[in-house]
């Protein structure tokens, strides 16, 4: 099993992003593999097998290096992880976090969709224990950013030869670095000026200084409004979990939205099911709150109206 799961961990690391949490599991777990272990590497051969012609697309004239924009998007499954070291001993509560950087067009600042280069992903378990989803995606957007300011800095080099002190300033300053998450409470916290202290101090610093990459200017003073994604050296825009490439890479599941980036195309539109989820729950919820509204009736003789509109 051991081999089998190397061999597979170099096809993923190449051109099989869809695989990348098969790997990973399988990782975890083949120093103590169980019967259903050995089932799962098998079910991950065959997926390897049956999407062979699966691969990077890198079509000509379709991104210009030039004035294209870094993508970062995030992702991670909380706390639904096991890890197995060669002692055999098992840590439970591991979070599966899966990150990807891309070369896109700038026209995503005004679009849904764009043609994209995927330049890296990789997917692993986090090696501390998260307490809430918010921050299993804050790890994962640490190790995302991370990876995007190096290849910010490695095209930014090859046009101009950067200062090795100032590296990161002088990058930062020639495109922009978009992140993409679908955490509301993340991209929420992130786009929030107000310097609020979480309860968790981990959590609360990861977050400042994500908070301080967004909303703090060369110079050292902070934005009264963030500016525009376009104009910003550093940005987070919130996308549907079903737009979400890299969500194959945290479970399993099918792996249809991450084949589509890596044949080029970066698409952020939510499925029609998952727009009509979400209406669903807006009327359920809509009606529930007029039914607790009528059963408590009128207060002290006073009839209150409610707009349903506000």
């Amino acid at each position: 099993m051991r081999s089998v799961v190397g061999s597979l961990g170099w096809v993923a690391r190449q051109c099989r992003g869809d695989l990348s949490y098969e790997v990973s599991r399988g990782q975890s777990t083949v120093s103590r593999a169980t019967i259903q272990d050995l089932k799962r590497t098998n079910e991950a051969v065959a997926k390897c097998r049956e999407g062979s012609s699966i691969g990077l697309v890198f079509q000509a004239g379709t991104v210009d290096w030039n004035n294209a924009a870094i993508v970062t998007i995030i992702d991670a499954s909380f706390a639904q992880e096991e890890e197995t070291n060669d002692d055999g001993n098992t840590k439970h509560h591991r979070s599966q976090i899966a990150r990807m950087t891309a070369l896109v067009s700038p026209t995503i600042f005004s679009e849904d969709v764009a043609n994209c280069h995927v330049i890296s992903f990789a997917s692993a378990t986090d090696k501390r224990v998260c307490n809430s989803t918010l921050q299993a995606e804050g790890h994962a957007l640490i190790a995302g950013s991370d990876n995007g300011d190096r290849v910010r800095a490695i095209i930014a080099d090859l046009h101009v030869p950067l200062n090795m002190r100032n590296w990161e300033r002088e990058s930062a300053s020639t495109r922009p670095h978009l992140w993409l998450s679908d955490c509301k409470s993340l991209v929420e916290h992130l786009h929030n000026p107000k310097e609020e202290r979480l309860s968790n101090t981990r959590l609360s610093i990861d977050i400042a200084g994500l908070k301080q990459m967004i909303w703090i200017k060369d110079d050292g003073t902070q934005y009264e409004e963030l500016p525009k994604e376009r104009d910003a050296r550093y940005a987070i825009r919130w996308i549907d979990t079903s737009a979400m490439p890299v969500d194959c890479m945290t479970k399993r599941m099918k792996g249809d939205v991450l084949v589509r980036t890596f044949a080029g195309e970066l698409d952020l539109r939510p499925t029609p099911e998952s727009v009509l989820v979400k209406l669903k729950k807006s009327k359920h919820r809509k009606e529930k709150a007029e039914r607790e509204h009528a059963a408590k009736g009128p207060v002290n003789g006073l009839v209150y109206w409610h707009n349903n509109d506000c």
